[in-house]
């Protein structure tokens, strides 16, 4: 069923996960700074939300010939299309190469921090990699984070987490790993963590 509108009323989809739902509602309240018109914000769950236990890179397309990656967008591009939305807000981490046809990227935001982040639990005193003890568990969920920390750490080890923005989630006191390694801007778009220090400097 489509959502109700009006002539001055935009109806902003996105996936239903906070990293998503906090930058969506970002842009709509800076929508709503610039217009007359009310910008409420739609959610639905994805294929690739549903999917929690297969590591990224394994996910298969949600059709043949598609990228992995539009597990979570082909669905809300439909609803789009459909009429069901308006207009929809992706993470660029999410967006595949090539769009669904009738879709277009209409603007981009300023980019957040997009340094990589260690993340460590609540109560260890460890502020880098260096700092951590021989075999410890780094969480990510990340191929290119694991290939480039495994070559600059030989003496670390990493287990997959899943969808990255869990651990920027995820109360860190509860996670099985000593320390996570994510996206500094998903961090500052969805919780508040202490123990947060950069892995690198960002360009």
């Amino acid at each position: 069923m489509a959502a109700p509108k009006t002539a001055d009323t935009f109806v902003v989809g996105t996936r239903k996960s906070n990293l998503a739902l906090t930058q969506t509602q970002f842009v709509a309240d800076a929508l709503a700074l610039r217009n007359s018109a009310q910008f409420p914000v739609r959610h639905m769950t994805t294929v690739g939300d549903r999917n929690q236990t297969t590591p990224l890179h394994l996910l298969q397309p949600y059709q043949s010939g598609q990228p992995a990656k539009s597990l979570w967008t082909d669905e809300l591009e439909a609803a789009l299309l459909d009429g069901r939305f308006d207009v929809l807000v992706h993470s660029c981490k999410d967006v595949p190469t090539l769009l669904r046809d009738g879709c277009e990227i209409a603007c981009l935001l300023e980019r957040h921090d997009p340094r990589d982040a260690l993340v460590v639990k609540k109560g260890l005193e460890y502020k880098s990699l260096k700092d951590l003890p021989k075999g410890a568990v780094i969480g990510t969920g990340s191929v290119r984070r694991i290939a480039q920390l495994s070559r600059a750490y030989p003496d670390l080890k990493f287990a997959d987490m899943g969808l990255s923005e869990r651990a920027a989630t995820m109360p860190c006191e509860l996670q099985q790993s000593p320390a996570s390694a994510t996206r500094s801007g998903e961090l500052r778009n969805s919780a508040q963590v202490s123990n947060t220090w950069p892995l690198r400097g960002g360009s």
